[in-house]
């Protein structure tokens, strides 16, 4: 079960795309609709990759786990890929707006990860990350891993917007930053 747990998003994230793109290949306006199956194709080369290292030197891979960057890379190799593509998909059917930034979902899946994964590993980077803002406490720190969480998760809702998407990700990150700054003091 623990197995299946830890590769739940890779195997969703490869679910979603494979599907979708045999739903949209009839659908896009590409001459070779065919390039919609590239991100599924990225999906399983990064998979790949992943499972690979992970065989392949497992005292580094044993290494990057403890200090808390395994788990948030990969994850997060799935996440953006699946978002971008889905992004990409979006454009293309004209359900988005060509303005859609790549660029900010990439922070926000960071803020996200960071604030998921500082909490569990107190000496990993994610954590040490967080310990270089200077208004944090240990008492206010799970309030700013969780504003990290919720900042993440409406500035990738916000990417699929028309328009002021670095607003989505930036108010909610003020607010939390705000709130531990008054916590503090």
């Amino acid at each position: 079960m623990r197995t299946f747990k830890s590769q739940l998003i890779p195997i969703v994230s490869l679910l979603l795309t494979g599907i979708t793109a045999f739903w949209a290949e009839d659908r896009l306006p590409y001459t070779h609709p065919y390039v919609v199956y590239r991100y599924s194709l990225a999906l399983i080369i990064i998979y790949a990759f992943f499972r690979f290292i992970a065989l392949a030197d497992k005292r580094r891979s044993a290494q990057l786990d403890e200090v808390g960057l395994l788990r948030p890379i990969q994850e997060g190799a799935f996440l953006i890929c699946t978002h971008t593509y889905f992004l990409e998909l979006g454009i293309a059917l004209g359900w988005l707006s060509t303005r859609a930034s790549v660029e900010i979902g990439l922070f926000s899946w960071a803020c996200l990860l960071i604030g998921r994964y500082a909490p569990q590993h107190p000496q990993g980077l994610p954590s040490r990350l967080i310990n270089l803002i200077p208004i944090l406490t240990s008492q206010n720190r799970r309030t700013f891993c969780k504003g990290l969480i919720i900042s993440g998760i409406i500035g990738i809702i916000g990417t699929f917007t028309p328009t002021t998407q670095i607003v989505w990700l930036l108010v909610p990150l003020a607010i939390t930053l705000l709130r531990v700054y008054r916590a503090q003091s």
